[in-house]
């Protein structure tokens, strides 16, 4: 399901040359005839029914499907045709998202046929399944499937195939490189043993990959590479066959001579120059270089292939796995010198980057399923002692936090970096390469603020929740901690205002940054009680303890954030001059908002009350941006210009205020990315809690 999702994204927003402007909206509504551009329409069609089968496949029940599919509809559907209109080589149309409707609906229907076919083909496979070669498979998609957005379009598809027909000159190191690429995918195909017979192991992602080379039209197509795939697969597919035995020594020759021609040749298409930078995948975060994709591909099936050979050593030679890893990042270390300081090309720190991501994968991936524990049909004093013998629910894998933050850091970096995000965003990282750092801070200090809640409000935690202003003045000093060694001292000062009591150090903006962010954080912690009080309503004392809480701490809080703040940006923003009422609006506001997404959340990880809380979902939703209007000012005259507190805060300068339908526009866009997006970080924890209750 996320794989889809992530296709969707990467599929409808590709090249992401994003304009400051929007193009008029107008656009949208004007291209409602479903059958006006049939290449379009199958487009549109077929790339939303992977969606539908993952949907199908993960929430069960009516309701919660229901919801999945409109969330996932109104998201990936009419919020990427919306943000379209801010990419000039892209169309926006009504028509494609009923076509996506009616896709990911095909997607729901056909599900049960798609398990029932892939079951019949599983039931006989024998041996043990490698999830780890199947990692391998899907790095060597990346590496030929590039940039991975097929098309029908008749021309283009005439114009890519054309250099099979009037070929150009014939390339052997095209062939080659494909070749060795597709022979440790043909081996890595068969080793994953997740099909039988076994040559449907190699022939189904074989015919699937040929199958993308033709219709992905970017660039041409060569003789070499089809060649170079269909051979490559089927020597791979001999080898694993035949020389079982000698299979992990075959692929580490193969990987390293993979990785000699990335160091011996310019093949990852940097320009020569003895230079080295500490910067990974330069060239395409700094100048947006998209075709240094494929060659890191190439370098990361390599790698890939020497951490499995590593697993499958134990007969061969006597190496511990932590041995092995760190004799594989000391070779790529080696051999990266070699390039820049010998043989004289670009280098820089991808080769280790790619290594430590497929080390985790390693370390993380096993081979060995658990079976479920069935008690259905177990007579009643078997089912309870099976039931006893079930594992104690835990916290999720720390690679699970790990691997969330990581994403999510490089999603804040990339949306501060749109042309038509707000500026306000793009301030809050430095404009160097510490950039990355700022988002990994902000990223910490988010997905931190999103789940510290649920420690508060697991059985047994009670007394932590008895001490819940404590707790969250602790947490907001670690926050603070970590956004002022990550994000520009200049965006602190937006947030909390310029220190004007002269206090020694730093303790005034600490200070005040704490009482802002326990202000914030009392509508997370409200907005999951209520939740859980909805589904538990046992613990709805735990509701009426937190509404006096914030009752007594709401004056405090106001005088230290707002009242006292006389420099402080926020004092501006809000309606009456910053009143009382116009902040305890926008606090309402804030936990309407968090509502929705706890509630979203916990629906789609498998809570009860489905329709109480889409219900109250709703209502909150309609509410949160009411109130957000209300506690807002609307008049603000600064340094010339008259502007409101949304036009501030979406704009993407302060030359340009955005006015009307745009910022109605980008005031929904926002919602719906900071709602679904806390639900997102939130769903693995509401999955946690719902078990360990």
């Amino acid at each position: 399901m996320w794989a889809s999702v992530a296709f969707i994204v990467y599929g409808s927003l590709f090249p992401f040359d994003f304009q400051s402007e929007a193009k008029p909206i107008a656009q949208f509504f004007d291209e409602w005839r479903m059958f006006r551009h049939l290449a379009d329409a199958n487009d549109n069609f077929l790339l939303f029914i992977p969606l539908g089968v993952g949907l199908d496949a993960c929430f069960r029940g009516r309701g919660r499907l229901l919801l999945a599919c409109l969330v996932a509809w109104l998201v990936l559907g009419v919020g990427i045709q919306l943000m379209q209109l801010y990419l000039p080589s892209r169309t926006a149309a009504l028509s494609d998202v009923l076509w996506n409707a009616v896709g990911m609906v095909f997607g729901v229907l056909a599900f049960k046929r798609v398990r029932l076919m892939f079951d019949h083909l599983q039931r006989s496979s024998s041996g043990q399944q490698d999830r780890y070669a199947m990692l391998l498979v899907a790095v060597w998609f990346c590496y030929e499937s590039f940039p991975f957005v097929p098309t029908l379009d008749v021309g283009e598809l005439r114009n890519h195939i054309k250099s099979v027909v009037v070929a150009p000159t014939f390339e052997l190191m095209r062939l080659f490189q494909h070749a060795l690429a597709a022979v440790l995918a043909g081996m890595a195909m068969l080793r994953a043993n997740w099909l039988q017979p076994r040559w449907l192991n190699v022939l189904i992602p074989g015919s699937l990959a040929v199958i993308l080379e033709i219709f992905v039209a970017y660039g041409s197509l060569r003789r070499e590479t089809l060649l170079g795939i269909v051979g490559g697969l089927f020597v791979g597919y001999w080898l694993a066959a035949n020389a079982t035995k000698r299979t992990p020594l075959i692929v580490f020759g193969v990987a390293v001579v993979a990785l000699l021609v990335t160091v011996l040749t310019p093949y990852r298409g940097q320009p020569a120059g003895a230079t080295f930078t500490l910067a990974p995948f330069s060239y395409i975060f700094w100048w947006g270089i998209t075709k240094d994709i494929s060659p890191s591909a190439f370098e990361a099936l390599a790698i890939g292939a020497l951490f499995w050979v590593g697993k499958h050593l134990n007969g061969v030679i006597r190496v511990s796995p932590a041995g092995w890893v760190g004799g594989v990042f000391a070779a790529l270390l080696v051999l990266e010198f070699f390039r820049v300081y010998v043989v004289g090309y670009h280098g820089d720190t991808t080769p280790l980057v790619l290594a430590l991501v497929l080390a985790s994968f390693g370390s993380s991936l096993s081979d060995r399923s658990h079976p479920q524990i069935q008690t259905e049909s177990l007579p009643a004093h078997q089912a309870k002692v099976a039931l006893r013998s079930r594992p104690h629910v835990t916290a999720p894998n720390y690679r699970i936090h790990v691997m969330a933050v990581l994403a999510l850091s490089v999603l804040i970096f990339v949306v501060c970096h749109l042309p038509g995000g707000p500026y306000n965003l793009r301030e809050l990282l430095h404009s160097s390469f510490w950039g990355g750092l700022s988002a990994l801070g902000l990223a910490l200090v988010a997905y931190g603020a999103s789940n510290a809640v649920f420690l508060l409000v697991l059985p047994g935690r009670r007394k932590w929740l008895m001490m819940l202003p404590a707790v969250l003045a602790v947490h907001g000093v670690l926050s603070w901690w970590l956004l002022r060694v990550s994000v520009p001292m200049e965006s602190l000062f937006d947030i909390v205002g310029s220190p004007v009591l002269d206090w020694p150090w730093e303790w005034e903006m600490l200070g005040r940054y704490v009482a802002l962010h326990v202000a914030i954080m009392l509508q997370l912690v409200g907005a999951a009680l209520c939740v859980r009080a909805i589904l538990r309503p046992r613990s709805l004392a735990d509701v009426l303890y937190w509404v006096v809480i914030s009752g007594v701490m709401s004056w405090p809080l106001y005088l230290v954030v707002l009242q006292w703040a006389v420099t402080d940006n926020l004092t501006e923003l809000i309606a009456s001059n910053a009143s009382f009422w116009a902040a305890s609006a926008l606090a309402a506001a804030l936990f309407l908002s968090c509502f929705v997404a706890s509630a979203t959340a916990a629906v789609l990880a498998g809570a009860q009350r489905v329709k109480t809380l889409v219900i109250l979902a709703a209502l909150a939703a309609i509410g949160a941006a009411t109130l957000y209007w209300v506690g807002t000012e609307h008049t603000i005259v600064k340094d010339g210009s008259v502007f409101s507190a949304f036009q501030f805060l979406l704009s993407t300068g302060r030359t340009h205020y955005a006015q009307g339908v745009d910022l109605m526009l980008r005031f929904g866009i926002a919602f719906l990315a900071v709602s679904s997006g806390l639900a997102a970080l939130q769903w693995w924890s509401w999955r946690w809690l719902s078990k360990s209750n």
